[in-house]
């Protein structure tokens, strides 16, 4: 058993350190992690999932992934303005929709394309890897699109 969590710890790209920590911590002294302690754990850049995750979001976007990868770049000016996190998260969608922050509010608040609980019951039945090529999920996200981008 440890072999193949070694081997999946390897697969994830996980530090060395972290399986260390997993397999000698007993019990009762497990620790939940915050989001700041998985930089110690995990590679902080992955080329292969940045690319994959790129490519998803200029998806949902509607976007090249070099637009995509511009506008990724010009949401981390949000952070340099000294906002709260709610704002700032705004500013990014905003960014990355391509619409001003006005807009944006408007748009959201609009957008109503929730998955229904029978489709996430669906959704939660399947491997998460699996969820984002869902005909679920592409409707989800062309709904939001078609809302965002006023078509």
């Amino acid at each position: 058993m440890l072999a193949m969590v070694k081997q999946y710890v390897a697969e994830m790209r996980i530090t060395e350190n972290f399986y260390e920590l997993i397999v000698n911590t007993e019990p009762s002294k497990m620790t939940i992690y915050r989001i700041d302690d998985y930089a110690k754990l995990v590679p902080e850049k992955d080329a292969v999932f940045q690319e994959i995750q790129i490519a998803y979001d200029a998806r949902r976007y509607g976007l090249t992934t070099f637009e995509m990868r511009q506008r990724d770049l010009d949401a981390e000016g949000c952070w340099k303005i000294g906002r709260a996190t709610a704002e700032v998260t705004t500013c990014q969608e905003a960014i990355r929709w391509g619409l001003s922050e006005r807009l944006y509010r408007e748009r959201s608040a609009k957008a109503n394309c929730e998955v229904g609980k029978a489709e996430l019951r669906i959704l939660e039945a399947l491997p998460r890897d699996q969820w984002r090529d869902h005909p679920i999920t592409v409707r989800h996200e062309n709904c939001e699109r078609s809302i965002m981008l006023g078509q």
